[in-house]
């Protein structure tokens, strides 16, 4: 029995990567899982189920968030530095995504995923790096203006198909996420 081709959604993404995770013993690389998994749950609660999906990946997380831009962003940003851990590499994009389902069973894929994922290894030193719609305000113009000249260009940082930003230092770390 074939099932429908999942049509694509656009999504926000924040890639969550755990710095020299592959260089670790396999018992740290458990333990730092862990306590990511639950930075993470912490750092959700609030948030509906139906408007994020936690993916697990090979060198940390991937939050996928559907709603507000600018949410997503504020997350990645809470969930950067942690009091005696080595901050993450966080990738953020806005982009198209395939959902299989909402089950256990269920697979996301896709372009927007992949950017994310790329600009996380590219965000080396506890960087969190922005695509550039996310960067320039296209999807978050229409909610939150504001965040257009926040955007600092990362320069050579990126590789060429990738257009990368880190949030303005004027920026604040801590906001908390709209209930």
């Amino acid at each position: 029995m074939r099932t429908a081709t999942p049509a694509p959604v656009f999504a926000n993404i924040a890639f969550l990567r755990l710095p020299r995770f592959d260089e670790r013993p396999v018992v740290e690389q458990a333990a730092l899982k862990e306590r990511l998994e639950a930075r993470v749950r912490t750092a959700i609660t609030g948030l509906p189920a139906a408007e994020r999906i936690v993916l697990d990946a090979s060198d940390g997380m991937a939050l996928v968030l559907f709603g507000e831009p600018a949410r997503t962003l504020d997350l990645a940003q809470s969930l950067r530095a942690e009091p005696g851990e080595e901050p993450l590499e966080i990738g953020v994009n806005h982009g198209p995504i395939a959902v299989t389902g909402r089950d256990a069973a269920a697979m996301v894929f896709g372009d927007g995923l992949t950017a994310a994922a790329a600009a996380a290894r590219f965000a080396t030193g506890g960087r969190l790096l922005v695509n550039l719609d996310l960067a320039r305000g296209d999807p978050i113009a229409v909610v939150q203006p504001r965040f257009r000249p926040e955007a600092v260009s990362a320069g050579d940082r990126k590789p060429t198909s990738l257009e990368s930003f880190y949030p303005a230092a004027s920026r604040k770390d801590t906001r908390r996420l709209a209930r």
